[in-house]
């Protein structure tokens, strides 16, 4: 066995043709800060003690799951592999040359599957010379991306996953595109169509936080491992921080009114190859249909700029038929 840091430590993605089947190779080798994922052992006590003051008799091993942390910068092709299972539903268009030729530059347009059982991941995990597994069945719990000034933008997601097996897979990394807060752009409305001419906010900071509601569906089927895992309940909420300059956030957080609100993070590497084309730029955009303010505060320093602390809570918008939507530009072929 070989000592190692966590440096040398990989992860993995592929989408899964067939849900709980494991992919042969992996479609994009992240590159993570940190990753910590692998199975977690449910044990429970034997108090049939007799005789004796010892308190329990044994221990029993009564479930398994593989769940874990990933930290990483935003990359805008990995995301994809994330919102997959997030979203599950994915429309993928190509753009063009003025000469109907493909220029290796795709937009990624995903829309949530009521479905509880969505689009799931393989995921691999390599521990230096120690050990390297493939996990089935994979799906991300939750998920944030945390916005500040002085940073690159982060992303921090959660995963469970089922049934593993030894691999020995290749990674291999791409050049990767990221993202800083100057990139950020955040927009209120009152209808979708708004958004696109309403002006930006000053922005801080922002963190949005996904939640799936990831469920491990364990029977009595003779294996210690879940037999699926279920995403039931969809939570987003949104946290702001900005210079205080009107009372735009504390009205909404006073009344009932909803809003519709647009995410704009845009890098400024053209992805196109070609000279001469038009340049298009790595892009993720997240649009609520349905937004309340939850909490509102402001602080009162006596010798810096006043700034307001904002929270957003996502909401179901009946008339639209959706709560959110994604778009993603990059030179990711697929993510089916």
């Amino acid at each position: 066995m070989a000592e190692h840091i966590g440096k040398f430590q990989e992860i993995g993605f592929s989408t899964e043709d067939e849900r709980g089947v494991a992919e042969d190779s992996i479609d994009k080798s992240a590159k993570k800060i940190e990753a910590d994922f692998y199975k977690q052992v449910e044990k429970t006590e034997d108090l049939s003690v007799v005789a004796t003051v010892a308190d329990i008799q044994k221990l029993r091993k009564v479930s398994s799951l593989f769940e874990g942390d990933v930290n990483m910068n935003l990359h805008v092709d990995t995301v994809g592999y994330l919102f997959s299972n997030i979203f599950g539903d994915v429309t993928t268009t190509e753009f063009e040359d003025v000469a109907s030729e493909g220029l290796g530059v795709y937009e990624h347009d995903f829309e949530v599957d009521e479905d509880i059982k969505r689009q799931t991941l393989t995921t691999f995990v390599k521990d230096g010379d120690v050990k390297q597994l493939k996990v089935s069945n994979c799906v991300v719990d939750s998920f944030s991306l945390s916005v500040d000034q002085d940073d690159i933008i982060s992303s921090d997601f959660s995963l469970v996953g089922t049934v593993a097996e030894d691999d020995s897979s290749e990674f291999s990394y791409d050049k990767e595109y990221d993202f800083i807060a100057r990139d950020l752009e955040v927009k209120l409305a009152s209808s979708k169509a708004g958004l696109s001419n309403s002006n930006g906010y000053c922005v801080k900071s922002l963190d949005i936080d996904i939640e799936t509601g990831a469920e491990p569906n364990y029977c009595s089927d003779g294996n210690y491992e879940p037999s699926d895992v279920f995403q039931g309940a969809l939570s987003i909420s949104v946290d702001l921080n900005l210079d205080y300059t009107d009372t735009t956030f504390q009205d909404l957080y006073e009344s009932d009114e909803p809003k519709y609100m647009r995410i704009t993070i845009a890098g400024d590497q053209d992805l196109v190859d070609e000279e001469g084309e038009d340049s298009k730029y790595p892009t993720l955009e997240i649009d609520l249909t349905k937004v309340f303010v939850e909490g509102w505060d402001r602080d009162s320093s006596q010798d810096e700029v006043i700034t307001q602390d904002v929270t957003i809570r996502a909401a179901y918008n009946e008339d639209d038929g959706e709560m959110v939507t994604a778009k993603l530009i990059n030179k990711t072929e697929s993510y089916e």
